[in-house]
């Protein structure tokens, strides 16, 4: 698994803030066991679903040395009906240098929305030849983040409409 970061994105997929505490830590440590189990790797960030987390998630996340990151631009193609076009223009009239950019491969955030990756495939090389022609580069979540000090301020992140 050279070059590719794993992070914890729980177990099922659930609103953090709605679990009891019994439940949320076991969203998280079934999810981390796992995904241990599987690569051999013990994973280092965790993204809540949907972005959503509270204090106690927080917590958690820091006693098992998982460090919280979220996006700073969301592709949006969660949508239903989301086009290959409306997610290029989605991400590259928006992102900057340092932009953690949200992508789904599968799943629905919303109800029975956004099943359907494939516009976000199709999206996929149009969205980093437009970073590289801004003269971005991809670069892997540990080398951005790494210059920067971990805060307990509430990140600001671009949310579904």
């Amino acid at each position: 698994m050279a070059d590719h970061e794993i992070g914890n994105h729980t177990y099922n997929h659930v609103n953090i803030p709605t679990l009891g505490s019994f439940q949320l830590q076991r969203e998280v440590t079934e999810a981390t066991a796992i995904i241990t189990a599987i690569t051999g790797k013990y994973p280092e960030y965790i993204r809540p679903p949907r972005g959503m987390y509270d204090s106690r998630f927080r917590r958690l996340a820091n006693l098992l040395g998982q460090q919280v990151v979220l996006w700073t631009v969301s592709s949006r193609d969660w949508r239903y009906g989301v086009t290959k076009d409306q997610i290029v223009h989605s991400v590259l009239s928006r992102v900057k240098s340092g932009d953690i950019i949200l992508f789904h491969d599968s799943g629905a955030l919303i109800r029975n929305e956004g099943g359907d990756r494939s516009a976000t495939v199709k999206a996929l090389p149009a969205v980093i030849q437009g970073l590289r022609a801004k003269g971005l580069e991809i670069v892997p979540l540990r080398d951005l983040i790494a210059e920067e000090e971990p805060t307990e301020e509430y990140p600001k992140v671009d949310m579904p409409e």
